[in-house]
């Protein structure tokens, strides 16, 4: 009975984070929706979303040797939600607005490394192991001993280590584009990946420390959030080390879309500016040790496809709606 109540739990999250729950849509298809409707419509989602993310407490708490700052809100089962690179707990504030008016108590911390939790300076500081114990010391700050897990990107990958070191404290675990990835004893993951995609293919650009981060430097960190939030170029991430980043050099009058805000920008963009990349390129430098360090895992898997391209973009439309 119990496992029959968390797989309906579990759906109802599921729902919640793939269905734009607003009423302000209904009725709108969205190949019609005429300019006026959808500024009218981003407006008042503005507005809503302000006044309701005024309940949602802030906190640092001391987890496995650092501080980490945690977003909350809500009473009832606890659904702890991972964010991805490069962003922050402030991706899930609809879903933390969505899931506390639903009986769940939604909490979201900024993950080792980024916005306002500890940042230590070494790579060998954000190993699988540093990882996934901050996660356990925070489920134990929250005084439960499981919660449901929503996670996404780098996010998710912590949460299929988390799932297979400490199985016990996840009672379900919603995964969004990083599916399980099996390591293969033959090939490091980023020898394979540069097998396949090149040297200038982004994750093996950001393993050599110091020259993502010069590369970054000759942007605006407005300008590569957005790039990296909203790029829509087909194919792989390629960060090219000829010249500039062309990649990382998005039109400045190309309009934001509906999901994300100048406020919202604004907001990634100062807490960057504040911590620099650093933090977030190491969990890539670790990405070869994350997979040799992982074993065999027995799941049960319920795919929800969002729709035939379930790209790292539309996972973004989908988390940053209500």
């Amino acid at each position: 009975m119990t496992d029959h109540k968390n797989r309906q739990r579990s759906s109802v999250l599921v729902s919640v984070l793939v269905n734009d729950i607003s009423p302000l849509w209904a009725g709108f298809s969205t190949s019609k929706v005429h300019f006026c409707h959808s500024v009218y419509v981003r407006l008042e989602l503005e507005k809503r979303l302000t006044e309701k993310m005024e309940g949602i407490q802030h906190r640092t708490v001391e987890v496995n040797g650092i501080k980490m700052h945690v977003a909350e809100k809500g009473e009832g089962p606890v659904v702890l939600f991972i964010h991805g690179f490069p962003e922050l707990w402030y991706s899930w504030r609809h879903q933390i607005v969505a899931l506390s008016s639903l009986g769940y108590r939604a909490v979201a911390p900024d993950l080792r490394g980024y916005g306002d939790t500890d940042a230590p300076s070494s790579v060998s500081s954000y190993t699988c192991f540093h990882l996934v114990g901050d996660i356990v010391a925070l489920i134990d700050s929250l005084g439960v001993d499981q919660v449901y897990l929503v996670a996404h990107d780098w996010g998710a990958m912590l949460g299929w280590a988390l799932c297979q070191f400490r199985p016990e404290r996840i009672k379900a675990y919603v995964c969004l584009s990083v599916p399980f990835w099996r390591r293969n004893p033959k090939v490091k993951p980023v020898d394979g990946m540069r097998a396949l995609y090149g040297d200038d293919y982004y994750i093996c650009r950001f393993q050599k420390e110091g020259e993502a981060e010069a590369d970054f430097a000759k942007f605006k960190t407005e300008q590569l959030i957005k790039t990296f939030l909203t790029g829509r170029k087909p194919g792989p991430p390629i960060f090219p080390k000829r010249g500039s980043l062309t990649d990382i050099n998005p039109d400045s009058t190309k309009p934001l879309p509906t999901w994300l805000t100048q406020e919202d920008l604004n907001y990634y963009a100062s807490k960057f500016e504040k911590t620099g990349f650093t933090g977030g390129l190491n969990y890539y430098r670790n990405l070869n040790l994350l997979l040799a360090l992982t074993f065999k895992l027995c799941l049960y898997f319920r795919h929800f496809a969002f729709n035939k391209t379930c790209s790292h973009l539309n996972i973004c439309n989908l988390q940053h709606q209500r």
